[in-house]
């Protein structure tokens, strides 16, 4: 019954995200079906243990919640009930009650172990929690074998093959039911990316792959719905700070903690999608680290809950991404256009255009985005630019206005773009001293106006160039303190001093030049 209720598939669909709702309090509420069930968390008294299990409380699907630890759970489960929902608190300490804890739970959520400290590698962290695993893992088997299972102990790579290892022993190979909770870093990457673009994180979906470790987890900002575009450096960085988004909270924390609490929140979104999944509501996506046979790693990226419906009005981007990675695993074309009709139904993509974006991909092709199309043809014609360059070099001082009179059946835009895209040319500022109330007060003091040509902050020693490249720079990065944030940028300008300095150089000619055309159009 419950492997008809929640199908767990791998790429038997495709690598996509989907419509999941990302507002945590809609993904509480009730799904349309009635069901409750009982959820345990084992390491319910710890830093992720509490705020979970207090979130947990709030979901209407949860009908009975289990904490279960080696000591001190009643005082939480005490405090805990004290929140005015339905769901109802039991608490469970010490091995002599793991089986009452375990008993009839449908959902397993573990939490119990040794955090991560300053220092300390995945590898020391794997010494000390596998043996809790294993130890939880047989409990689960004895009490609850059909329970789904997830596992947020770090290092969770390495941790959730021992709970696979356990299963299998004990004659039971629960590969569809034990899960590597890897959500942190999809909302990590939601929230990185959202703060970039400005978009609003509860409608940013970022799929993250390789499971929970800064070596092997891949941010794919290419399958990011909405469609993003993001420059390589703006993927490097968000790369660069999702996967180290962890060290950098423990480094913060000053040996306080770990990341705690938004692993809570995202520890929580999981259990409610497991339990979501479980009523029989369809189309529930969220990344994790599970069992797969379609990949060459025996544990691959991504779970999904398909149930009945379809995935609506999916972005073209999405649907070619889908058919890069599945051509790149020499799947033929029919057989990815039945995968691509499976999920997203029978308003998507044709057969034919399949077989097109595949062609294409072999070809050499990658990017899954429209091209330019080319439009009508350009008014732009080599007759009419040197018709406006001779015009500009018989007045320099020629304006786009002026311009505008003399080629009255060309539009203002169009000739500026000849002028500075085609032409090359480049308009200085307006020039000096021309607002009546500046000519006013100049007249008070007496001064003598020099007639001189106009200015320009491109003709003189300026930084306003750099502004978009330390923009790009900083893209995406997060810094503890006004100081840190100072630091890198002064190490990044004395970077870039010998560059800057070779522009100052080249400005030489560049006066010589501005002053001696004696007008407002310069060549660049």
């Amino acid at each position: 019954m419950l492997l008809q209720a929640v199908r767990t598939s791998l790429l038997n669909t495709i690598l996509t995200p989907g419509n999941l709702t990302r507002n945590f309090y809609k993904f509480l509420s009730t799904s349309s079906k009635s069901n409750r069930f009982k959820v345990t968390v084992c390491g319910a008294t710890g830093g992720i243990g509490q705020p979970l299990s207090l979130m947990l409380k709030q979901s209407n699907l949860v009908e009975e919640l289990a904490l279960y630890d080696v000591v001190s759970t009643h005082g939480v489960a005490m405090d805990i009930s004290h929140v005015d929902t339905k769901c109802k608190i039991e608490a469970y300490s010490g091995p002599q009650e793991i089986g009452d804890a375990l008993t009839d739970a449908k959902i397993v959520m573990i939490t119990a172990g040794v955090p991560r400290k300053p220092g300390m590698s995945r590898d020391d962290l794997f010494d000390i929690n596998a043996g809790i695993i294993k130890v939880l893992s047989e409990s689960c088997l004895k009490y609850c074998p059909m329970a789904l299972i997830g596992i947020v102990t770090n290092p969770v790579n390495s941790l959730v093959p021992v709970a696979y290892e356990v299963f299998r022993q004990g004659g039971l190979l629960n590969e569809n039911r034990i899960f590597g909770v890897t959500a942190l870093d999809s909302v990590r990457a939601n929230t990185f990316v959202a703060e970039l673009t400005r978009l609003k994180p509860e409608d940013v979906i970022v799929p993250v792959i390789g499971g929970h470790s800064s070596k092997t987890m891949v941010p794919l900002f290419s399958q990011t719905r909405p469609c993003v575009e993001l420059s390589e450096i703006q993927i490097h960085k968000l790369t660069l700070a999702v996967q180290e988004a962890g060290t950098e909270v423990t480094k913060a924390k000053a040996g306080k903690g770990s990341a705690t609490l938004a692993t809570a929140f995202a520890a929580a979104r999981f259990s409610v999608a497991l339990a979501k999944a479980l009523t029989g509501e369809s189309n529930i996506i969220e990344c994790a680290y599970v069992r797969s046979n379609v990949c060459k790693s025996p544990l691959c990226i991504l779970c999904y809950f398909k149930m009945n419906d379809v995935i609506d009005n999916p972005a073209d981007c999405e649907v070619r991404s889908v058919i890069r990675f599945l051509n790149a695993r020499h799947l033929k074309p029919a057989e990815i256009y039945r995968q691509l009709k499976e999920v997203y139904g029978d308003t998507v993509m044709n057969e034919r255009n399949v077989r097109k974006w595949c062609e294409m991909f072999n070809n050499g092709r990658t990017n899954v985005h429209d091209e330019t199309r080319p439009g009508r043809p350009s008014l732009i014609t080599e007759d009419l630019k040197t018709k406006v360059n001779d015009r500009i070099l018989q007045d320099r001082r020629t304006s786009l206005d002026e311009l505008h009179i003399a080629f009255l059946d060309i539009s203002r835009s169009l000739l500026g773009e000849i002028v500075s895209q085609h032409l090359g040319y480049h308009k200085i500022c307006a020039r000096p001293h021309t607002a009546a109330s500046t000519r006013e007060l100049l007249d008070q003091f007496g001064w003598e106006i020099f007639d001189h040509p106009p200015y320009s902050p491109d003709f003189a020693p300026s930084d306003f160039h750099l502004f978009t490249k330390l923009k790009d720079f900083l893209g995406g990065t997060r810094f503890g303190s006004d100081e840190e944030l100072k630091k890198t940028v002064n190490t990044w300008l004395n970077e870039l001093a010998a560059e800057y300095n070779t522009g100052i150089l080249k400005l030489v000619n560049r006066y010589d030049k501005c002053l001696n055309v004696g007008g407002d159009y310069v060549e660049k």
